[in-house]
């Protein structure tokens, strides 16, 4: 028989042989040899949690969905602490960690990337182009300002009103 054992050791005995398989494989008496043993169909599972079991030749995996990581035994999942772990997220807003994922919420004159993973600038003078009514909308990070035209004066809601010359 060609492939007599295949994943193991064949030991002669008395009259015939007895397949010793290797780690990860069990004897089939069809084939004679050892085939993989699918670790992922047992019960109860080898991967805790949400970790998915993901057999291969003579062994298996736990891989874990986005936003987790695998523990220390390589059999559950944790929790990636986004706001914690990765460089420059949330920028400009407040990162807010959840089981398996984050939420940036941004602070006023920014919002969300379409990552939706930092915040920019937003642009309120190209936004609104009539936002500085006799005026110069200058952009800033986070807000605008108006430079007046003259005989206008800035107000007290950041809009340009017209200035009394005789008082």
């Amino acid at each position: 028989m060609p492939q007599m054992c295949r994943n193991g050791i064949c030991i002669n005995t008395p009259t015939s042989f007895r397949c010793e398989c290797f780690r990860g494989f069990i004897y089939d008496d069809d084939t004679h040899s050892c085939i993989d043993d699918n670790e992922c169909s047992r019960s109860p599972n080898p991967c805790h949690g949400n970790a998915q079991c993901l057999n291969i030749p003579g062994s298996f995996e736990c891989r874990c969905p986005e936003g987790y990581r695998l523990d220390h035994s390589q059999r559950g999942c944790l929790d990636i602490n986004e706001c914690l772990e990765r460089q420059g997220v949330c920028s400009y807003g407040e990162c807010n960690n959840f089981q398996g994922s984050f939420q940036c919420i941004c602070r006023n004159g920014f919002t969300l990337t379409p990552a939706r993973d930092s915040c920019i600038d937003v642009d309120e003078c190209s936004r609104n182009p009539n936002i500085c009514n006799n005026g110069t909308c200058i952009n800033t990070l986070g807000s605008y300002k108006c430079i007046c035209h003259g005989g206008f004066k800035l107000s007290f809601n950041n809009d340009c009103e017209d200035m009394d010359e005789c008082s």
